[in-house]
């Protein structure tokens, strides 16, 4: 019997690989490198050095990159972002794959900015379009109901992978990335919510950020001051806490979901046991 192929692999095949063509076209390349890092034929660092060395080798001025990509540099960015992102979701939230990609980002954003040549002078070519496909995918996700099991599967593993990118510091690179976790653990703490598929989504994701981010949301809460009506970083982690136990005992969760509730506000707690005596 043939071996079934893993659901990450069979897209990139089918929507990145053979849909693009061959060798020489930027989607088809960048997924041939996705592929081999996420088959671990060589590391996210060994990964970044060939994504920047296909990028630039390809003379900016009038290499295939620009001259035969619709969206000229841009296009070549977001290309290579659609895809990583395409696996993160793919990926499960326990897939510590999801790691591998994370890496591969931090050591892109590692690589210095290079000056090119331009009719004004000098300019540095920096990543720039990161922060900007992470919103898209994020808000494509965040604004639709949870109505199927696969749409509850992407959002939960899209927001492990926001929450590995957070804890590695690539936030530094992507201007308000907190802004993620601080809408959705809110969102998937709240009260009025009706047991069923959109609870759960919702329940999880804020437990992804809590145990794959604590680091960010342990830092900034902690230094929030409060004041004017508003409550300080630790009222608001005693708060998550509170309602994280109140979802596992009274929340009707599924299994799966009520165990990472359970281990986030573990989380909580280990960080700040004071709060919670």
């Amino acid at each position: 019997m043939a071996r079934t192929e893993e659901p990450w692999l069979a897209e990139l095949h089918k929507e990145w690989i053979s849909s693009k063509g061959c060798e020489g076209v930027v989607e088809y390349d960048f997924a041939v490198i996705i592929k081999d890092l996420l088959l671990q034929n060589f590391s996210p660092a060994d990964a970044a050095k060939k994504v920047d060395t296909y990028y630039w080798g390809k003379n900016l001025d009038s290499g295939p990159l620009f001259k035969y990509h619709p969206d000229g540099v841009g296009g070549v960015e977001a290309a290579l972002y659609e895809i990583v992102f395409d696996m993160a979701q793919l990926l499960s939230y326990k897939d510590t794959r999801q790691d591998i990609l994370a890496q591969l980002i931090l050591e892109l954003h590692r690589i210095p900015p290079k000056p090119i040549k331009s009719w004004n002078g000098d300019r540095f070519v920096t990543d720039s379009l990161f922060s900007e496909s992470l919103s898209n995918r994020w808000r494509d996700a965040y604004r639709h109901q949870i109505t199927t099991d696969a749409m509850k599967d992407k959002w939960v593993s899209l927001s492990s992978f926001i929450a590995r990118c957070i804890e590695l510091r690539i936030e530094k690179n992507v201007p308000d990335s907190d802004r993620y976790p601080f809408l959705d653990i809110p969102k998937g703490l709240e009260d009025n919510s009706a047991p069923g598929l959109e609870r759960d989504t919702r329940a999880m994701v804020a437990a992804q950020y809590i145990l794959r981010a604590p680091t960010l949301v342990n830092d900034t809460m902690i230094k929030l001051p409060g004041g004017h009506d508003k409550p300080s970083g630790s009222d608001t982690l005693q708060l998550w806490g509170a309602k994280l136990k109140e979802l596992a005992e009274n929340g009707s969760l599924d299994s799966e979901v009520r165990v990472a509730v359970v281990e986030a506000r573990k989380k909580l707690v280990s960080l700040h046991p004071g709060l919670f005596e």
